[in-house]
């Protein structure tokens, strides 16, 4: 005998619950009244479920209504949902999923709130860090499997492959007779889109901005941005930025490439990343090699026209080497006098390394 698909449903999710979704349910079990390979087991109150049941006169041969004493608020933050959200009927749902008493949940409810207890009970498929909302969009031709809708505003490229690959397995298990092709959909360039650090730079408009390949695994940021790969995007952020008048800085490696590209991408100012000539200097290696070339690329930089700044890992005997290049209008070395202010106070620090500069 074929095994019966069993799905969760969380009665309790999205406007108008539980009428709506048990409306809904009746035009399903409708139109597949023929079928009887399916099981529908609806959570949430169980009294108010059988009343509409009754009103729907939906027999009881193919579904089963879990009592679950409490709901997710379509106000609840995704982030105190793990407090909040145990016992309610979207957590129950998942919760019979993970038992493998059903083969798939289903929730209308808080988007926010249901990606994280998924993620939290599920778990996520080995290799994949993010998960993503999906939906199928109408073409031409057929159905467009269409993801992330709205999870994840800052992906990486890591992140695009296995949306690709997760979209791909979607799109060939809803439509086994067709191939899936792969395309990117920009997200758009409104001003309050984008991520949380370009929608405050929208706001604030400040009159210079530095922008870096942070990595959230990182201290500090190490290494240079990666221009040629993330070309096309820069272009139209610096595009945006400057709509602000903001003076756009990008924090490049000391490249000929790099510095090049810099300007063609329309950044007023480069900051060239300083940190394996810093790392030679505190371990007493050679470093000629790496000063040479941080000075031709300097030079370069002030003949296309660009503001060339210095920064990473410097210190005053590393900041000292490099002040001995013409062309270098600003050493970022905030995190080291700040550490040394500490000790000695800023006025000081400020004063000892102006005397160094100079020396």
């Amino acid at each position: 005998m074929k095994k019966k698909i069993s799905i969760a449903i969380d009665a309790m999710g999205g406007d108008n619950s539980p009428g709506k979704t048990i409306a809904g349910i009746k035009i399903f079990l409708d139109k597949y009244k023929t079928k009887d390979d399916f099981i529908l087991n609806i959570f949430g109150k169980e009294k108010e479920i059988k009343n509409i049941v009754n009103k729907y006169k939906i027999s009881s041969n193919q579904i089963n209504i879990i009592n679950s004493n409490y709901v997710v608020s379509d106000k609840e933050k995704p982030l105190t949902a793990v407090k909040n959200s145990k016992n309610t009927s979207m957590w129950d749902c998942i919760q019979h999923q993970l038992d493998g008493k059903s083969d798939i949940s289903l929730s209308a409810g808080n988007t926010g709130v249901l990606l994280v207890i998924s993620r939290m009970i599920l778990k996520m498929i080995n290799d994949v860090n993010k998960p993503a909302l999906a939906g199928l969009w109408p073409n031409e031709n057929g159905m467009n499997v269409v993801l992330d809708l709205g999870a994840n505003i800052e992906c990486n490229d890591q992140n695009l492959v296995d949306f690709a690959e997760l979209g791909s397995a979607l799109f060939k298990s809803l439509f086994p007779n067709e191939k899936p092709k792969v395309s990117l959909l920009n997200v758009g360039s409104e001003e309050m889109k984008g991520t949380e650090m370009l929608k405050i730079a929208s706001r604030s408009k400040p009159p210079f901005i530095c922008i870096v390949p942070e990595k959230r695994k990182e201290i500090t940021t190490e290494g240079g941005l990666n221009l040629n790969y993330n070309k096309s995007f820069l272009k139209l952020l610096i595009k945006k930025l400057k709509k602000n008048k903001s003076r756009i800085s990008l924090f490049i490696e000391p490249s000929f490439k790099d510095i090049v590209l810099a300007r063609k991408l329309d950044a007023d100012c480069v900051e060239i990343h300083t940190g394996k000539l810093c790392n030679l200097i505190n371990k007493s290696k050679n470093y000629t090699k790496e000063l040479k070339k941080i000075q031709k690329v300097v030079k370069k930089g002030n003949k296309l026209g660009l503001e060339v700044h210095a920064g990473h890992g410097l210190t005053y005997s590393s900041a000292k080497t490099l002040s001995k290049i013409k062309g270098i209008q600003e050493f970022n070395i905030g995190h080291f006098l700040i550490g040394e202010s500490i000790f000695e106070g800023m006025p000081t620090i400020i004063r000892k390394f102006k005397k160094i500069l100079k020396s």
